[in-house]
C-alpha cells in the first residue's frame, strides 16, 4: 500500500501545555527526519527503545521503519510544526504478528526534550485507533524494567506486566476501544 493509500489522515491536537502537535502517518521520506531524530535522542533513550547500544540507524533500519503498509506494520509521527530546525517529537509504531493477527508488537518513542508532555499517549492513542480498524485487539511489548515512564503508559493503559528476567518485563495491553 502506498502512502497515499493510507486510511490514516493528518490530524492537530493540543498538547496540555498548548503545544500543537500534527500527527501523521509515516512516509517512506521521513528517513532523514527518523535518522536526524534518533541520533538526537540521548544514549539511555535509543538503548531503552532499540535494547541495544546504537548511535545511528542503518539503510535497512530505515527502510523498514519507514516503507510500512498501514495495516500490519503501522506508524504515527508527532511532528511540532512551529520547529524548522528538529520537528520530530516521537513515533509509535506496531507490527502485526503473522501467527497471531489480532496481536501487535508495540513500540513508542518520544524524543527526550519532549518526554513527559503528553505525546507519548497522544500517539498512544493514535496507534489504537488504527490497531482496532486493523482488527489487533492486543499489544505486546517488551521493555526494560526501570522504564518508569513506560509503566505509567501501561497502567494508565490498563495493561500487564510479566517479568522475563534480565530487568526486561513483557507488556500486554488490551487496545483500547475509546481511544
Amino acid at each position: 500500500m502506498s502512502p497515499a493509500d493510507c486510511p490514516e489522515r493528518p490530524f492537530r491536537e493540543r498538547l496540555p501545555d498548548g503545544t500543537v502537535v500534527l500527527v501523521r502517518p509515516v512516509q517512506p521520506d521521513d528517513r532523514e527526519h527518523l535518522s536526524v531524530c534518533v541520533r538526537r535522542l540521548s544514549p539511555q533513550t535509543r538503548f531503552q527503545r532499540f535494547h541495544r547500544v546504537i548511535h545511528h540507524l542503518t539503510d535497512d533500519e530505515l527502510r523498514y521503519l519507514t516503507e510500512i503498509d498501514y495495516q500490519d506494520h503501522m506508524a504515527w509521527a508527532a511532528v511540532d510544526p512551529n520547529d524548522g530546525d528538529c520537528p520530530g517529537m516521537g513515533i509509535a509504531r506496531f507490527v502485526r504478528f503473522s501467527d497471531a493477527p489480532d496481536i501487535a508488537e508495540v513500540a513508542v518513542t518520544v524524543v527526550d526534550r519532549h518526554q513527559r508532555r503528553g505525546v507519548g499517549r497522544l500517539l498512544l492513542a493514535a496507534l489504537s485507533r488504527s490497531a482496532l480498524r486493523c482488527g489487533i485487539t492486543q499489544f505486546h511489548a517488551q521493555s526494560f524494567s526501570c522504564n518508569a515512564a513506560v509503566l505509567r503508559l501501561v497502567q494508565l493503559a490498563g495493561g500487564r506486566l510479566y517479568d522475563v528476567g534480565e530487568g526486561l518485563v513483557e507488556i500486554r495491553v488490551p487496545v483500547p476501544d475509546a481511544a
